[in-house]
């Protein structure tokens, strides 16, 4: 049940800046080692892995909606420092940000040539 609250917590506050293991212990109470024991019991991934996780699935649907630049989606995803955000994004989705928006964007209009055919 922690666990559950802990995921749900993350999950409503992955723009905190200073989301991490300890700020969340401090919310739920807990030495930040045991939760991130529990955690990784329960999830199967460490917790700072799993708030990474849910950030870069975040920045990919904002950058997918293409009305935010990859800068502010740096910010809505807890990243200050856009360059880190970059390299950590490229290195999960396998493309920078705006290289994202770019394939997705070509994606879309490929999508809209084959449906109007």
């Amino acid at each position: 049940e922690t666990v559950e609250k802990c995921a749900a917590y993350i999950q409503e506050h992955l723009g905190d800046e200073d989301l991490n293991v300890q700020a969340l212990g401090n919310v739920f109470y807990l030495n930040p080692i045991y939760l991130s024991r529990i955690f990784k019991r329960e999830k199967g991934i460490a917790i700072n892995q799993w708030i990474t996780k849910q950030r870069m699935e975040l920045a990919g649907r904002l950058l997918k909606d293409q009305s935010l630049s990859a800068n502010l989606v740096a910010q809505h995803c807890g990243y200050a420092n856009y360059p880190y955000f970059s390299t950590v994004f490229k290195n999960r989705m396998g493309a920078s940000p705006r290289g994202y928006m770019e394939k997705v964007r070509v994606e879309a209009h490929a999508d809209g040539i084959t449906q109007n055919s």
